[in-house]
C-alpha cells in the first residue's frame, strides 16, 4: 500500500467525528424518532395548508380530497407506530380506524372512531364528487381535522 503524501490533521477529522457523535447521541436518546415525527407533522401541515388554500379559493372538492388524504395518512402512521396495521394490502380509512380502536396502546376510543368516520364521510364525498356535498361541509372537515392531528401528533 502506498501513501499519497497527504496528511490529515486533527481539524480534518474533528467535524466528521462530531457529526457521528451527534448521530450516536440522537439514536441513544430516541431523538431520531422526534425528528421523524417533526418531518411527518410538517408534511401534514403543508398538505393541510394546500387544502385550506383550495377551500378558500372555492375549490372545495379538491380541498376535501386533500383533507381526506391527510386523515388517511395520519391513521396509517398511527397504526404503524402502534404495531396494529391492518392486514389488507390496501386498507381503507375505516380499516385503519378499526385497527386503532382494537389497539389498547393507541388510546383511540369509540368516540374518536366515530369522529374519524364522520370526517372520512365528507372526504369520501369529495373524492367521489357527490352532488350534495357543500363547501360548508368541507370547511367543517378542515376545522375538525386540526384537533385530531393535534391530539395524535408525534
Amino acid at each position: 500500500m502506498q501513501h499519497n503524501g497527504s496528511v490529515t490533521d486533527f481539524d480534518g477529522v474533528r467535524e466528521p467525528l462530531a457529526a457521528l457523535e451527534t448521530i450516536k447521541y440522537a439514536m441513544e436518546n430516541g431523538l431520531l424518532v422526534s425528528y421523524r415525527g417533526m418531518i411527518i407533522a410538517e408534511s401534514f401541515a403543508d398538505i393541510y395548508s394546500q387544502g385550506r388554500y383550495l377551500l378558500d379559493s372555492g375549490y372545495y372538492l379538491a380541498a376535501g380530497v386533500l383533507f381526506r388524504a391527510v386523515l388517511e395518512e395520519r391513521l396509517r402512521v398511527l397504526c404503524a407506530e402502534n404495531n396494529c396495521s391492518p392486514v389488507s394490502p390496501r386498507p381503507t380509512i375505516n380499516d385503519l380506524s378499526q385497527a386503532l380502536y382494537k389497539c389498547p396502546d393507541a388510546h383511540y376510543d369509540k368516540a374518536t372512531m366515530l369522529y374519524v368516520t364522520a370526517m372520512a364521510a365528507v372526504g369520501n364525498d369529495a373524492a367521489h364528487n357527490v352532488p350534495t356535498l357543500t363547501q360548508d361541509a368541507v370547511a367543517a372537515l378542515a376545522d375538525q381535522l386540526l384537533p385530531f392531528l393535534a391530539r395524535f401528533s408525534p
